[in-house]
């Protein structure tokens, strides 16, 4: 646990500027908060998040009616039917990444794998958000990876600050969380491909946009040259929205958490060397989406990289009103701004027995901890991360692919550093040495 926890306790409170804060590191009391007693904290975080469509994402919208409209159109996209359709351009793409980095485990100098990882993650998501087939790596001033890198920036800007710390005041200033340019670079792009595939008879892309559309409740009877009307249930801003909060939050946290694999297979390279046993044996295979969600390794070792380094160290939930925290007797003031710290209470060893050992048999079979009502990498109750599930099979294939084709050693002396201030808990340097297999 973090040493603000070990010093005050599971439960305690704080303040932001004027932002009244509770720090609540209880699993029990966490989860009830997250799912019984969902409906008293709507509110994600009272940040300002500009004036663009991405404050029509589900991740910045409060829990009302728009919200659960949007959520039912979104989440039938990332069910296991339509995940099976993604694997193909996933599968294509991780190819792409193993050749790029064969030049260097030919010579096996030291790489920084960050990059190859990002450029993975980066033709991933404009895959399987856009239906775009770019190679961030080879070609970096691609329109899409550029303007993605302006919204992902990991330099907070002053703006930035104000949207968190002081909403209000951003608001009247007219600020902007995120590059304004580039969010309207991805507005014009999902309304050029909104528009074509409302024009085509042909059936939906397996991608985000497409399978948005698909589930939007088309009026076939429509003018299909007047296109908003068509969509019914969500309009083509809110469509934007959701693409492009697609990409910040499936691009960062992917791209960490298999930062982090990779970390751990180098450091207890045990643990690679059983890896890739179990990847042969399966190997006369192809990577299929049942078949790899199976395999008691893989996905241990995904689980238990999870636990250790939960790519968002803390989610937020808000009151609107005041209100008892749970069953407890502790009334919060209205407005009050929960923070729950997965982090922390991954590696709690109340919840978690020898919390800072790397374990992935922590998660094999019947007694696996991911049916631990601590364990949650991806928050908890209705505003679970809807793309939990597609982010663990790209997780699977890169990871597969990789170690199938590379052995991965890494500095003894090497540790690894975190931009300060973040709650994304992203590397700055993952710097180590392949080998071909």
């Amino acid at each position: 646990m973090d040493e603000a926890t070990k010093r005050f306790g599971r439960i305690y409170g704080g303040f932001r500027t004027t932002t009244k804060m509770l720090f609540l590191n209880d699993a029990k009391l966490a989860r009830e908060l997250s799912t019984k007693y969902s409906h008293k904290f709507p509110v994600r975080n009272s940040l300002y998040a500009g004036s663009s469509n991405i404050s029509k994402s589900l991740f910045f919208m409060e829990a009302n009616e728009d919200w659960k409209r949007i959520r039912s159109i979104v989440t039938p996209a990332f069910t296991s039917g339509k995940l099976r359709r993604m694997i193909s351009p996933m599968e294509r793409i991780s190819n792409n990444f193993i050749d790029h980095i064969r030049p260097y485990a030919k010579t096996g100098e030291l790489i920084d794998m960050k990059r190859f990882i990002g450029g993975f993650t980066m033709d991933v998501i404009a895959s399987c958000a856009y239906g775009i087939d770019i190679d961030s790596v080879r070609t970096p001033n691609h329109p899409v990876v550029v303007n993605a890198k302006k919204i992902l920036n990991v330099d907070v800007s002053i703006s930035f600050l104000f949207c968190i710390f002081f909403p209000g005041f951003a608001k009247f200033l007219r600020l902007e969380a995120f590059d304004k340019k580039a969010v309207e670079y991805f507005d014009d792009l999902t309304f050029e491909i909104v528009e074509k595939r409302l024009k085509s008879d042909e059936k939906q892309k397996p991608d985000l946009l497409g399978l948005m559309i698909e589930n939007a409740d088309l009026d076939q009877n429509h003018n299909p040259h007047l296109n908003e009307s068509r969509l019914k249930g969500i309009s083509k801003d809110e469509i934007s929205g959701q693409g492009v909060i697609f990409f910040i939050a499936g691009f960062d946290t992917t791209h960490a958490t298999f930062d982090h694999a990779i970390y751990y297979l180098a450091k207890y390279p045990e643990w690679q060397e059983r890896l890739y046993n179990e990847l042969v044996a399966e190997s006369k295979n192809s990577f299929d989406f049942d078949r790899l969600k199976e395999l008691p390794i893989l996905n241990g070792i995904i689980s238990e990289t999870l636990r250790l380094n939960p790519p968002l160290t803390e989610f937020h939930r808000e009151c609107k009103e005041e209100c008892e925290l749970c069953d407890t007797g502790l009334r919060l003031p209205k407005n009050t701004l929960v923070l729950i710290s997965p982090y922390s209470i991954h590696r709690d060893p109340e919840y978690f027995p020898d919390p800072l050992k790397f374990d992935p048999e922590r998660f094999f079979g019947e007694n696996s901890q991911e049916n631990n009502k601590a364990y949650m990498p991806f928050g908890a109750g209705p505003r679970l991360c809807v793309g939990m599930r597609f982010a663990q099979n790209e997780l699977r294939i890169g990871l597969a692919k990789f170690i199938l084709n590379y052995k991965v050693e890494i500095d003894p002396d090497f540790k690894l550093e975190y931009f300060n201030g973040s709650i994304l808990l992203s590397p700055k340097r993952l710097m180590v040495r392949l080998s071909e297999r």
